[in-house]
This record gives C-alpha cells, sequence and structure tokens, in this order.
C-alpha cells in the first residue's frame, strides 16, 4: 500500500505538460490500434479455406462463415413482416484490428457493391474533393472518424490472444514511456522553457532523419518518372503499363485514416511490359524501379531477360505469357527465347507467385520449376496438362496452392490432349 501512495504522490507532482503529452501519446496510440483502417477491410475474399493456411486464418475463415449462417438464416427465415429482398447481395464483411499486430477479427453482413460493401455509417471526415462510388459511399475518407471502423458491433467475432497483448503492451509501454521522458526532461532541465545544446543536437538529428527519409522517397519519384518518360519518348505508352500503391509504414496509413493521404509513400509495385527489339534498354530500365513486386511480360521473353531481373529485390509476384516466335520479329531473332523447357531458371528469382500461359508448357516443365524454386502460388492458363500430371504433382508438392485455368467453360481439359501433348513432344525431339 505504501508504494501505491509513493506512486501516486508522484504522479500529482507530474508538470502539466507531462499530462498533455500522456493524453496526446494516448489518443494516438488508440487510433492506431483499437480501429481498422478502410483498406484493411477483408471484403468478401474468405469464402473458401486456403491449403495451409495458419491458425489466425482459419479464424477469419471462422467469422467469414459464422456471418454467412447469419445471412442465410435471415434469407431462409426473415422476421415477421419484413421482406427478405434487403439481404439479396449482401455478403460478410470482415474488419481486422489491431497494431503492430491484429488482436481481433470480426464479420458484419453488407451488401457488396462493384467490390465494395455499403457502410450504415457516414464518415465524419473526408479530406479532398469527395468522390463517390457507385454505391454512393466516399472513395476516400478518414478511417478512424466512421463508426463501422470501431468495433463496436459484429455478427461474429475472434480475438487473437497473442495479439491483444502485444498490442496492449506497446499502447502502454509508448504511453508511459513518453510520460516518463517528459517527466524527466522537465526535472533535467528546471523547466519546461529551459533548453541545452543536447537538446538542440537532438532536434536537429531527427529532423534531419525526417528530411533525409523524405528525400529519398522523392528521388524515388524522379526516377519512376524517368522510366516512364522513357517509355513515352520511343513512343511506346503501351509496351509498359504500371501502378502505384503505398509502401510506407502501416502505422502512417492508419493515422491519417487512408494511404490515399499519404501519396507520397506510394511507388510503382507493379508493371506489364509487351517484348520489342529494344528490350534490353526497356528491361535495364524497368529493373530501376525499386518497390516492384509483381511484374507481367508478354511476348517472345528472351533467355537473357531472366538474369537482367534477378537485380529486383523486392520481386515476387510474376505473370509470364509465353507466346510462339513473332513475323515480323519482335525481339532479335540470333537471341536465345526463354522456351517452356528452360522454365526452371525462373528459380534464380524470387518468386512466391507465377502465372503461366502457353500451350506449349508441359507437366515435366512445371516439375522441374517447382523443384528449382520456393513458389507458395502457381497459376496455370492454356497449358499441355493432363489431370492425372496435375495430381500428381500436388501430391508432389504440397506446399504449392494450385489454381488451373482450363479453356473457357472447360472444367477439365480437353478431349485431345494427350494428343498434342504428343506433338509438343515430337516437335521438342525434332528440335
Amino acid at each position: 500500500m505504501g508504494r501505491v501512495l509513493t506512486l501516486l504522490g508522484r504522479l500529482k507532482r507530474c508538470h502539466l505538460f507531462t499530462w498533455l503529452v500522456v493524453l496526446l501519446a494516448s489518443v494516438v496510440m488508440t487510433l492506431l490500434i483499437v480501429p481498422s483502417g478502410y483498406e484493411r477491410s477483408l471484403v468478401a475474399q474468405f469464402r473458401t479455406t486456403k491449403p495451409n493456411a495458419g491458425w489466425w486464418e482459419r479464424q477469419q475463415q471462422a467469422v467469414y462463415d459464422e456471418a454467412q449462417a447469419v445471412i442465410t438464416d435471415h434469407w431462409n427465415n426473415p422476421p415477421e413482416g419484413k421482406s427478405r429482398g434487403r439481404w439479396v447481395g449482401v455478403f460478410p464483411v470482415l474488419w481486422q484490428h489491431g497494431w503492430p499486430m491484429p488482436y481481433l477479427v470480426r464479420a458484419q453482413p453488407a451488401p457488396i457493391m462493384g467490390g465494395y460493401h455499403n457502410m450504415r455509417s457516414e464518415p465524419l471526415l473526408v479530406l479532398g474533393r469527395r468522390v463517390e462510388m457507385c454505391n454512393g459511399q466516399p472513395s476516400r475518407f478518414v478511417s478512424w472518424s466512421n463508426y463501422d471502423n470501431w468495433p463496436l458491433e459484429s455478427a461474429a467475432w475472434r480475438v487473437h490472444p497473442v495479439g491483444l497483448v502485444v498490442d496492449g503492451a506497446v499502447w502502454f509501454s509508448v504511453v508511459a514511456g513518453l510520460g516518463w521522458l517528459t517527466q524527466w526532461w522537465l526535472g533535467s532541465r528546471g523547466g519546461l522553457l529551459r533548453f541545452r545544446l543536447i537538446d538542440l543536437l537532438g532536434a536537429l538529428t531527427a529532423v534531419a532523419i525526417g528530411l533525409a527519409w523524405w528525400g529519398y522517397h522523392t528521388r524515388v519519384h524522379r526516377l519512376e518518372d524517368r522510366v516512364n518518360d522513357h517509355f513515352v519518348t520511343q513512343k511506346n505508352k503501351k509496351g509498359l503499363r504500371s501502378g502505384s500503391a503505398y509502401v510506407g509504414p502501416d502505422w502512417i496509413a492508419k493515422l491519417v485514416g487512408d494511404d490515399a493521404y499519404a501519396q507520397h509513400f506510394s511507388h510503382v509495385t507493379w508493371a506489364r511490359y509487351t517484348f520489342r527489339i529494344s528490350w534490353r534498354e526497356d528491361i535495364e530500365r524497368i529493373v530501376e524501379l525499386p518497390y516492384l513486386k509483381k511484374l507481367g511480360l508478354h511476348g517472345e521473353v528472351p533467355f537473357e531477360a531472366v538474369g537482367l531481373l534477378e537485380s529486383l529485390d523486392r520481386l515476387d509476384n510474376m505473370n509470364l505469357e509465353l507466346t510462339a516466335p513473332q513475323q515480323p520479329k519482335t525481339v532479335d531473332h540470333r537471341e536465345e527465347l526463354l522456351r517452356p523447357e528452360v522454365l526452371h531458371e525462373l528459380g534464380r528469382l524470387r518468386l512466391r507467385e507465377l502465372r503461366l500461359v502457353s500451350p506449349s508448357i508441359l507437366a515435366e516443365d512445371i516439375d522441374r520449376l517447382l523443384a528449382a524454386s520456393h513458389l507458395e502460388k502457381l497459376t496455370l492458363s492454356n497449358i499441355s496438362m493432363t489431370l492425372t500430371e496435375l495430381d500428381a504433382l500436388k501430391q508432389r508438392y504440397p506446399e504449392v496452392r494450385f489454381l488451373v485455368r482450363w479453356p473457357v467453360g472447360d472444367k477439365e481439359p480437353p478431349d485431345d490432349i494427350e494428343e498434342r501433348i504428343a506433338e509438343i513432344k515430337q516437335e521438342r525431339a525434332e528440335q
């Protein structure tokens, strides 16, 4: 009891400025941890459990299924005097809360329109010009100013115990740490407006770090502009398509309420390139993009291009559409092309997801590729493979998630698939 009284006495003697810092830190940490950001609402994504899903993914799936059961029950047994028409197009919307770890996932039934859900509440803060989606909701808003983003209602929910402890510890550590540091600084200086040279040096260092960080992202934007200008000046606007995404710290996006309000930290993360005669210069420009994570390649892909792409440290997703040699040539006829037989060379890249499109790809090509890589997801479109060969690959590589797309309207390979495979093998033997 004596220690408690002593602690309370010390708290009463804290400076008013200390309490203001504690209050501000409490508000900031609460906005970071408690509500869910709009960009983190998982809209209708958990319809089937992924293979090798982790514990938390299974909990998300369970929440989705429970909310779906509520929707189904209201559809089959509408309340007396109410039409079940209001449940048409309604799906579970999952909200994930927490920082730096998720501590809660909850689900609310909501009508989905155009991939977005209708919120029941109107956000209090919409910065800049209001742009509405097809469902009448603002496309961008400050997430923590909206009632639906706070964990106040749910049809189903799950708590992550470890995440709850970690987030609580982070909240308390930051708030208490800033309060103690402020009170110590005031006590050591003898007042609020008394400073030492080391205080000035510390402030200048913090400002210098912030400006250097800001300047780095400014230089990256200029680099991306130069890459874009290269394709525009080469009159090849359609040769490269690209898109940007937020790559900054998660806490900044959560604090400002939407990553659209932190565009300075958005950079090119995906691109799609169609090969042409001057492909080498183009690829050398593309590999300058430091945040490129997803790349689509279309056309006659030179084998040498694989080696050039190794310098992309963040590249982990590739869409590869191999076409037969074209007339006129889109690349130099003397250059060796990336053929299905050497797809295993893609193992030199640090890919986690890969999509392959080519009728010349056989099961043996995929087998060598998977043995040489660390893929987690493989999408195959219009390839030459039987169901038996596909099942054998799935058993041999259970850690890989396969997604196979046969010709439109077909749920299995065409009837002449074995003849096609034999023709491809014959062509390879004759080369």
